[in-house]
This record gives structure tokens, sequence and C-alpha cells, in this order.
């Protein structure tokens, strides 16, 4: 089971690591592109998956567990651009700020990289159910390998 288990998160943790690099490269090449030396937005991106890297940055200056007015994130969203609407409802819509009641706060899921959007960390939790060996992060991602009869028999009398 162990060996299983190290091979699972060897290739995983690889795997992991590569597409945070590549996402880490993607990232900054958009902030390189839409932000100014003075940390504007030029312009707010078209595209979906750079407008999410502008709005996953521009998250970061919200504290965590603090409750907002909408004038005190509109007073925040104008440092980066003057449509501080667009960017309220948009961070609404993808879920990194919360309303209710005429009050904002931060979403942190914890275990998420609010900039990346990927897991912080990997952590094993093992289901045997009929004859599937299910590995589940932290995130919700699973790894699941069919198990033959014997090896299920095996596993579920550790």
């Amino acid at each position: 089971m162990q060996s299983l288990a190290k091979q699972l998160f060897f290739t995983a943790g690889l795997a992991s690591v590569a597409s945070d690099l590549d996402a880490t490269a993607y990232d900054k090449k958009v902030l390189d592109d839409f932000m100014t030396s003075s940390g504007r937005l030029k312009t707010i991106p078209a595209q979906r998956k750079k407008r999410n890297v502008i709005l996953r940055h521009i998250v970061q200056e919200f504290e965590p567990g603090q409750k907002y007015s909408e004038r005190q994130i509109n007073n925040i969203l104008k440092r980066y651009h003057e449509d501080t609407a667009l960017l309220r409802r948009e961070m609404v819509e993808e879920k990194l700020l919360a309303r209710e009641g005429g009050q904002y706060w931060r979403v942190d899921s914890g275990d998420t990289d609010l900039f990346t959007g990927r897991p912080r960390r990997l952590e094993l939790g093992i289901s045997l159910q009929s004859n599937l060996f299910t590995s589940q992060a932290s995130s919700a991602v699973q790894v699941v390998v069919p198990l033959s009869l014997l090896e299920w028999a095996a596993l579920s009398h550790v």
C-alpha cells in the first residue's frame, strides 16, 4: 500500500510542480502585459482566463475574515481601475469575494492558493470502496486506481 501511495504522490507531485511553474509563468506574463509599473491596470482583459489572473492578484488586497462595505471595496479597487463596479461584480462572480447585506469579504478556501487557484498542500486520504483505491487531495482532486479483488482484499485488512 505504501508503495502504491508513493507512486501516486510522486507522479502527481511532479505533474503538480510542473503545472504550478507553468501557471506562475503565465500569471506573471499576464500581470506584466496588463499592469503598469505603478500597479494600475492598463485595461481589463476581455479573455476570462487572463481576467481571472488579474482578479486573483487584486483580491490579495483584501484581508481574509474582514468585512468591507461597498465603499471600502470601491476605494481599494480604484487603485487599479476606474470601473470598480465591473471589478467588484467579477470578483463576486468568480467567488473571490462574497456579498451579503451590503457587506463584502474575501473568500478564502483555506487549502487553495488564491493566486494560482491550486492546492497549497497535498494530503492523502484513502478510501477503500468496492474494488477502487481512491487517493483524494485536499482540493478534491481524486486519483482512482482499479484494484484486483486480491489487492482490494489485502488493502482492506491493513
